[in-house]
């Protein structure tokens, strides 16, 4: 099975979906987050126009507010039946 990504204009992200960011980000602490980083939304924020995203690097449960545009959905919670 290949998990394929979605665009934020087909399927905007919901807690707990996977994305991935399309440039590099910074933590909410300040560290930096390389482009291509997965992580897991855990907060919609303004309807969808800024994510809070937990990743695992640099380090576990670090924390991003990212906007819409510099994200990609790459999995779906809603996919599981």
């Amino acid at each position: 099975m290949s998990v394929g990504t979605v665009t934020l204009d087909q399927a905007p992200p919901r807690d707990l979906d996977v994305v991935r960011l399309l440039s590099d980000a910074v933590g909410d602490e300040g560290e930096r987050i390389p482009s291509g980083s997965e992580g897991t939304v855990v907060h919609v924020v303004n309807l969808g126009d800024t994510y809070v995203v937990e990743f695992d690097v640099p380090a576990l449960g670090t924390l991003a507010t990212v906007g819409a545009q510099a994200l990609a959905v790459v999995w779906l919670v809603s996919s599981i039946k």
